[in-house]
C-alpha cells in the first residue's frame, strides 16, 4: 500500500480574545475568515486552513 498525500490540515489554535486572533490572521497573514461566531473562527489562506477557539481565562490550555 502505497503513501498517501495530505491535500489539506486545518489545525485548531486555542486563542485569547477571538476578535483580536480573528483581525491578526485577516489582516496582517492574509487570511480570509469563512465563519466568525461563538467562540469560534474558520480562517484560510491556501492551502493553509486554521480552526481559532476562544478560550476562557481560567483554561488550562494557554493562549497561542
Amino acid at each position: 500500500m502505497g503513501e498517501k498525500e495530505l491535500i489539506q490540515i486545518t489545525p485548531f489554535f486555542g486563542t485569547g480574545p477571538l476578535d483580536r486572533a480573528v483581525a491578526f490572521y485577516r489582516d496582517i497573514i492574509g487570511c480570509e475568515v469563512f465563519v466568525h461566531e461563538g467562540g469560534y473562527a474558520y480562517v484560510e489562506r491556501a492551502p493553509v486552513a486554521i480552526r481559532l477557539l476562544e478560550l476562557d481565562a481560567g483554561a488550562t490550555n494557554p493562549p497561542g
